[in-house]
């Protein structure tokens, strides 16, 4: 019998789909049904999981839970689609679209897509703004951030520099989000920053 699942460790408090189940579908091997679909490669919980407890996989914590997990469920979203570059999006959901990585032409695509607020982030400290639509610039190390402060949104290096769990700046992260998304204006907005960086892409290499 195909396996539909693997546990990595007697210690897992996850388990990873192995093929796609059914919200629903009995597992056997660890007794319990499904309250969500999950897609073949994600994990789901095996246990209920409280906010605030540690995820387990491979036997070591992976990650700490923002909000309770029932048994059973999914951790992921599904992709809900495929765009091209550009392309007006139509759908809910997880959304990739192909784009180059150079960044002003990137962000214009998503942007052209239909997205109206941009979490960009940066090492070097990129001098972006992403009008008409509000970017957030999120600072990866504290150094550059503590240099351009009054350009970041966000320092994401105090995760390591300064002991910030990740689920307090997840949550600092979509908090900040939120109020962008309602109205607050962002750092490079302030600054005036955007006006230049509409670049469609030119189908081909980048430089």
């Amino acid at each position: 019998m195909t396996a539909l699942t693997i546990r990595l460790h007697q210690k897992d408090s996850v388990a990873i789909a192995l093929q796609d189940l059914e919200q629903g579908q009995y597992l056997p091997d660890h007794d319990i049904t499904l309250t969500t679909q999950v897609k073949r490669g994600h994990k789901f919980a095996l246990s209920a999981v409280a906010a605030g407890d540690k995820l387990l996989r491979y036997g070591q914590i992976i990650g700490q839970a923002l909000e309770p997990i029932a048994v059973a469920k999914g951790d992921r979203a599904p992709v809900a689609g495929l765009n091209e570059y550009a392309q007006p999006n139509t759908t809910p959901g997880f959304i990739y679209m192909d784009n180059p990585g150079y960044d002003p032409a990137s962000v214009t695509g998503q942007i052209a897509s239909g997205a109206n607020l941009i979490a960009f982030t940066t090492g070097r400290g990129s001098v972006s703004g992403f009008k008409p639509a509000p970017g957030l610039k999120l600072a990866i190390n504290t150094e550059m951030y503590t240099h351009k402060a009054e350009d970041m949104d966000i320092n994401c290096g105090d995760i390591i520099t300064g002991g910030v769990s990740i689920a307090d700046k997840g949550r600092e992260i979509f908090e900040t989000l939120v109020a962008g998304a309602s109205g607050k204006q962002t750092k490079s907005e302030d600054l005036g920053f955007g006006g230049a960086e509409f670049v469609p892409w030119q189908i081909g290499a980048v430089m």
